[in-house]
């Protein structure tokens, strides 16, 4: 919860980073009525865009430069799926990934298409520096090294070149 975020930043010390697959936009508005929003780090679209503590309220960094030519193959045969599925949709609003979520259709079907559409994106997109990634309810594709993993190397690395810090929770 925001309370719980809020006493993390009032420990002298603390440094605080929250990571999420959602939009900056959407994560600001979320987060908006919350005490010492510029003293916390954040990561939008599994890290794609980040801010550090203490950055203005809209500036967002990029930690690398994405080729996005692959997403219209990715988006025809999504799209493709979407139209024999009932109950899915594809999300194209980000910029390093786009995902075809079934999470509110028939679980059977959903898992059965999902996996005729990872075998089709492995083979169509495999020379390409992109990432298939299949999730509880969703197939993604994402661009190669934009990970939340990815970002927290770079945090863990940024700090410790500075002193580092006694724990990571």
């Amino acid at each position: 919860t925001l309370g719980s975020i809020e006493l993390l930043l009032k420990e002298p010390g603390n440094c605080v980073f929250l990571l999420s697959s959602d939009s900056p936009e959407n994560i600001l508005n979320l987060l908006k009525r919350m005490k010492g929003i510029e003293k916390i780090g954040l990561a939008a679209e599994d890290g794609y865009y980040y801010k550090w503590p203490g950055s203005p309220r809209d500036r967002w960094d990029q930690r690398q430069h994405v080729v996005t030519q692959w997403k219209e193959v990715c988006s025809a045969l999504m799209h493709t799926y979407a139209a024999r599925t009932t109950g899915t949709y594809v999300q194209e609003d980000q910029i390093a990934s786009i995902t075809w979520q079934y999470g509110v259709s028939n679980p059977d079907f959903a898992r059965m298409q999902g996996k005729e559409l990872l075998n089709h994106l492995n083979d169509t997109l495999a020379h390409l520096p992109v990432e298939v990634v299949v999730g509880k309810s969703f197939v993604r594709v994402r661009h190669q090294g934009v990970t939340k993993g990815n970002l927290v190397s770079h945090i863990i690395q940024h700090y410790s070149s500075r002193g580092g810090g006694d724990f990571l929770l």
